[in-house]
């Protein structure tokens, strides 16, 4: 086979293309894999603090911090979940309507500074979730962890 003939073969040449290329393309689908997984754990979480501001709330005054946290954890059917709850604690409701806030910790029914509503027991309940990547560039890019908090009104 001479050289010029060589040079005009053109068998292979896909096959070239396709090793030259795939890498970049299997990056790119575990990427997307990583950030669908990502999603998914983030939004397992943020429904798990809403079962727990559930629970909490049905559960009323007699929810302790210890029971919210491990039922946050066990509804997000995830590992690497920490989950946080303060114990019930009595506050008012205070701002307007646009930017309403807890006020400090007072004693459980008493008058608010509004001098209309009475102060009742509330609960904060905040969670973390630690993903971990299958490509270990892509936690520079996602930062690898979400966090979902609420804070629930105790009836």
């Amino acid at each position: 086979m001479l050289a010029r003939d060589w040079f005009r073969d053109i068998r292979g040449v896909a096959a070239v293309e396709f090793a030259l290329i795939s890498p970049v393309l299997f990056m790119l689908l575990a990427a997307a894999v990583d950030f669908g997984l990502f999603n998914k754990g983030s939004t397992q979480l943020n429904q798990a603090i809403s079962a727990g501001a559930e629970y909490a709330q049905l559960k009323g005054t007699a929810a302790t911090a210890a029971n919210v946290q491990s039922f946050i954890v066990a509804a997000s059917q995830l590992s690497g979940v920490t989950s946080t709850a303060t114990a019930p604690a009595c506050f008012c409701i205070i701002g307007d309507v646009s930017s309403r806030q807890l006020s400090a910790q007072t004693t459980c029914a008493t008058l608010c500074p509004d001098n209309v509503s009475i102060s009742t027991y509330f609960m904060t309940i905040s969670a973390t979730y630690s993903y971990r990547s299958l490509m270990p560039f892509w936690d520079s890019f996602v930062g690898g962890t979400a966090t979902a908090s609420t804070t629930v009104q105790l009836q």
